[in-house]
């Protein structure tokens, strides 16, 4: 059977693509942050349609938690064939009254969190020699949107990530999208 894991599936789309997934006959693998409770009701329901379905806590800007969360899936010989990397947030201001501190978290959960997930899911792929990353970005990376210049540069850089990755991890049967 095979897997993919959603990070942020506690939110609308990440949401979609599990049930998704699920209809396509994946295992599927729900990441939240803090609470369990906001994906209990999707746990629930995928079950319910017969969807082998895990959910996990990790705080994607620790490392040290990703790398329990990895650890984890290996101990229970969970091989992540598809990442879904849909965790983020947008924190709107003006650039004069945006607090650095906004800016940076912004930048941290969208792109930092990706990266550094991925970063540890590739060997599983790579042992594979095969393997499917994909990165929800934004329309708004290309046109960019008044107030939302932290979410613009963040979407931005996971476009830029998401092709130098897809060049990078090709070689190894690793697409990236």
């Amino acid at each position: 059977m095979r897997t993919v894991l959603i990070t942020g599936a506690s939110g609308g789309i990440g949401q979609a693509i599990a049930r998704r997934f699920g209809e396509e006959g994946y295992r599927v693998i729900l990441h939240y942050n803090k609470s369990k409770k906001a994906i209990d009701g999707l746990f629930e329901e995928l079950k319910e349609a017969n969807v082998e379905v895990l959910a996990f806590g990790c705080d994607l800007l620790d490392a040290d938690s990703i790398d329990h969360f990895v650890k984890r899936l290996e101990t229970e010989k969970v091989h992540v064939d598809v990442l879904v990397n849909n965790a983020g947030i947008k924190e709107d201001g003006l650039i004069t009254e945006m607090d650095d501190a906004v800016f940076e978290k912004v930048m941290r959960v969208n792109v930092d969190g990706a990266w550094k997930l991925t970063k540890r899911i590739v060997p599983m792929m790579q042992a594979k020699g095969e393997g499917r990353i994909i990165n929800i970005t934004s329309g708004v990376s290309k046109d960019g949107r008044a107030m939302q210049t932290n979410y613009a540069a963040s979407k931005a850089a996971l476009d830029n990530l998401t092709r130098s990755l897809a060049r990078e991890l090709g070689q190894y049967g690793i697409t990236v999208n």
